[in-house]
């Protein structure tokens, strides 16, 4: 008799463990994502800016006639 109300108390315990920590999380999570939004924020504006200086020196190199050497540009239609 007494180790199953050990059992029913650790089980309980458990329950009410998890439900501490999901309830922590739940409240939690919502402030962690609005923290995200001004950095996934910046890193977009970052990422588009290296995306126009990339597109600004691949027109440069096209304006000034720079062709790739013969050897560098491999060939992947035999893989597979």
């Amino acid at each position: 008799m007494e180790s199953s109300y050990i059992i029913i108390t650790a089980l309980v315990v458990f329950a009410l463990v998890t439900i501490g920590a999901i309830v922590i999380l739940w409240a939690v999570l919502p402030l962690s994502v609005f923290g995200m939004k001004d950095l996934l924020k910046r890193s977009i504006a970052e990422q588009e800016k290296t995306n126009r200086l990339l597109q600004s020196l691949v027109d440069a190199s096209r304006h000034n006639g720079f062709k790739e050497p013969e050897g560098t540009v491999e060939k992947t239609d035999n893989l597979h």
